[in-house]
């Protein structure tokens, strides 16, 4: 209680290095805690008071309590479940996600689910991307490649199976089809080819059988983009197409 008056006491005021001091040390001794104390709604307030620093005007502030967010729900991943903060986490990711829609506060949201997704249980990771997904159809080009930067840092993670399942990575790879950009967007196009590529080569490391059916799909997408006269694009497709032949067929 002690630290979390000082946080009100200095919330608003000039003294960044301070206040991220007193964020950090709070964040630290609740990530300690035995999942009994989470189940608290004590805890529960005060960390949530921690996540609306997560859309904080100042970038300083705001990055430092996302990066110890991050850090905390994958040394709870890294046993092989899941941090008791996890579920807050990505309930609050959601909500500032749909009351927001296209504004500042959303991209904030992106950017700390583009480096935790894969660390929340499955449902919460369905849950996630269908938001998401939906953000691309309501957004301008920054949102939806901010949305596609996301699920790529999703399917890149290095998080184990527990939370997104090689069923649900499938899923989310067909999924994706529905919201592939035309020819016409050059720079969105290159960022969906990546995150396929990205999605297959994770499905491929999971479960191979799976993967092959997914491969033909992606293969004829991928050469029509090379009929893009955006150099970027024949680049994202070729790539692509070299690194699954090589890692998916062998």
């Amino acid at each position: 209680k002690i630290i979390t008056d000082r946080i009100v006491q200095h919330e608003l005021s000039d003294s960044t290095a301070l206040l991220k001091s007193l964020v950090g040390c709070l964040i630290t001794l609740l990530g300690a805690q035995p999942a009994s104390v989470w189940a608290e709604g004590y805890t529960q307030k005060v960390f949530q008071m921690l996540l609306n620093f997560c859309i904080h005007p100042k970038p300083r502030l705001r990055k430092s309590v996302q990066g110890c967010i991050i850090s905390m729900l994958r040394e709870g991943a890294a046993t092989g479940g899941f941090h008791p903060s996890a579920g807050p986490t990505a309930k609050h990711c959601r909500h500032i996600i749909e009351k927001e829609g296209v504004e500042t506060s959303t991209l904030h949201m992106l950017g700390l689910l583009k480096d935790c997704l894969a660390n929340f249980p499955t449902q919460q990771i369905k849950i996630l991307c269908e938001t998401v997904l939906k953000l691309m159809t309501l957004g301008n080009s920054v949102v939806r490649t901010t949305c596609l930067r996301t699920l790529h840092g999703l399917f890149s993670s290095l998080a184990g199976p527990q939370g997104l399942t090689p069923q649900l990575n499938g899923q989310l790879i067909s999924a994706l089809y529905d919201y592939q950009p035309s020819l016409v967007d050059s720079q969105l196009l290159q960022a969906w080819v990546t995150v396929m590529q990205s999605a297959h080569l994770r499905l491929t490391r999971l479960d191979p059988k799976l993967a092959v059916p997914h491969l033909p799909h992606l293969f004829t997408t991928c050469i029509n983009c090379l009929l893009s006269e955006k150099r970027a694009v024949t680049e994202a497709a070729a790539t692509a197409i070299q690194v699954l032949l090589k890692e998916c067929v062998g």
